[in-house]
């Protein structure tokens, strides 16, 4: 990330995360413990998503400071979405596996 803003918005990500997981165990009664596998599996699959992109990434964050108002398909392409697109499933299915089979 390459301002202050950027880098607070990113690092409250994993704290709503879990947040959000934790509401959703005490609405539907589940063990936050037996749904800990998912959130540490979307942690590592957006870890994972990332990797080999950095330069791609702080490049589309320096347009996005530039142009705060424009959508995000008018700036440089993002090349780790098709990362992501493969890195999430297989972690979430491995956590869902793990999950059910535990």
């Amino acid at each position: 990330m390459v301002n202050r803003s950027q880098k607070i918005w990113v690092s409250c990500g994993p704290v709503a995360g879990f947040l959000a997981l934790a509401a959703f165990s005490a609405n539907y009664g589940w063990p936050l413990t037996d749904l800990l596998p998912a959130y540490c599996g979307l942690m590592l699959a957006f870890a994972a998503g990332f990797v080999g992109h950095t330069k791609a990434l702080r490049t589309f964050m320096i347009w996005r400071e530039e142009n705060p108002g424009k959508p995000d398909d008018e700036g440089p392409g993002v090349p780790w979405i098709l990362q992501m697109a493969f890195t999430l499933p297989v972690f979430l299915g491995g956590a869902i596996w793990y999950m059910n089979n535990s």
